[in-house]
């Protein structure tokens, strides 16, 4: 089963952004994704939360850069938000750095996290002390993808596969017109 849902830019005020999600829904959409951009558009935290309480069917998500918000800040909201709206929230983990171990070090700690598991970071354990059981929030690593579908991720499609295949991790793909132009997402189709 294909999902559908597109992707936006949470710009304010958060009122309209809200009226937004609540469109998406009316229309059927399945997910409506928003894009964490902290210094371009609406806390994503707040936002996500204001648009679970104005609607009641269609699935939230946002696509974190794991390279600009700290994963243990990531965790801690997305368990925050799973415990006051259960079931509507969907994570996408992008990166904006060229360094793939270091994308998989920090998705695997945000996905420990939420399943509330103690792990190492920087030498010292760390935990979400609230989480006392597995969050329902599905992670999902993010690439962009021309129509002719070719990867446009630092390093090579055979390294993006294989290491999301052995860690069983879901991807989303977001088709787009061009690489140069990835602000033109067409439609995001995500495995169900």
């Amino acid at each position: 089963m294909t999902r559908r849902g597109i992707q936006v830019l949470p710009v304010g005020p958060l009122p309209r952004v809200v009226e937004r999600a609540r469109a998406a829904e009316r229309d059927g959409l399945d997910t409506l994704w928003f894009s964490d951009d902290p210094l371009a558009a609406c806390d994503i935290y707040p936002t996500l939360a204001a648009c679970a309480r104005a609607t009641s069917r269609i699935r939230l998500g946002a696509v974190t850069d794991v390279d600009r918000r700290h994963p243990t800040v990531t965790a801690c909201g997305f368990a925050s938000l799973d415990e006051m709206f259960p079931g509507r929230f969907v994570l996408g983990l992008e990166s904006s750095g060229d360094n793939l171990d270091d994308f998989l070090l920090r998705a695997s700690l945000i996905q420990g996290l939420l399943r509330g598991e103690t792990l190492e970071w920087n030498g010292r354990p760390v935990r979400t002390r609230f989480v006392t059981a597995p969050t329902a929030v599905p992670i999902y690593t993010s690439a962009l993808v021309s129509h002719d579908l070719d990867l446009l991720v630092r390093g090579s499609r055979a390294e993006l596969d294989a290491a999301l295949h052995e860690r069983g991790d879901r991807s989303v793909v977001w088709f787009a017109d061009s690489a140069e132009d990835d602000d033109s997402v067409d439609e995001v189709v995500t495995p169900a």
